[in-house]
């Protein structure tokens, strides 16, 4: 009769966590802050149920179709990353769309790992485009503020350009993508020369 208390006991206790630990679940569903967590934590497969959950109950929110579409592009499940990524771009810079110039990176590595370089180079030259205006943005801010440039002081507004991190970050940007260009570019020439075959 004890045994049998004990283990009552032990399978309510059970019966009570997991309750618990499916209550804190569903928290998670229906929150951003714990789908953005979940993401820097590299926990891409959660994530991508709390951001599928979140599209879905927000569908014109292009942020939540972004964040999907890079999950499943992480998860390596390309179709549904091109999706998704790809109703990310729906009006990208405009006030209405709310995700970031990277949907152009990663969908255009999706494309790539789909075989579609040409469009995959498309993309790419749409984010080059971003990163340039973002570019040349911060220089003319540097510059304004730099004021008057003279003979004397020019090489201290190289310097400040030179050293600026937000400057720095662009330019690994622009080459990164040159890179994912180039490569393209031989994955279509050597498709060519299987075609051809």
């Amino acid at each position: 009769m004890k045994n049998r208390a004990k283990r009552n006991i032990l399978s309510l206790l059970c019966l009570f966590i997991c309750l618990a630990s499916f209550g804190q679940e569903g928290d998670m569903i229906i929150s951003d802050k714990n789908a953005n967590t979940l993401f820097e934590q590299g926990e891409f497969e959660k994530a991508a149920h709390v951001f599928n959950t979140l599209s879905a109950d927000n569908p014109d929110n292009t942020f939540f179709s972004y964040m999907l579409g890079v999950c499943y592009y992480e998860i390596g499940e390309i179709d549904k990353a091109l999706v998704n990524l790809d109703k990310s771009l729906i009006g990208i810079g405009s006030f209405g769309n709310s995700s970031p110039t990277e949907a152009f990176y990663y969908y255009a590595m999706a494309l790539q790992k789909n075989k579609q370089f040409s469009l995959s180079t498309d993309n790419l030259h749409e984010y080059q485009w971003f990163i340039q205006k973002d570019l040349k943005l911060k220089t003319s801010q540097i510059r304004s503020v730099f004021g008057e440039v003279t003979e004397e002081n020019e090489a201290q507004l190289d310097a400040m350009l030179i050293e600026d991190q937000q400057i720095v970050h662009l330019n690994e940007v622009l080459v990164k993508i040159e890179v994912e260009v180039e490569k393209n570019e031989k994955l279509v020439g050597s498709q060519t020369v299987e075609t051809d075959k």
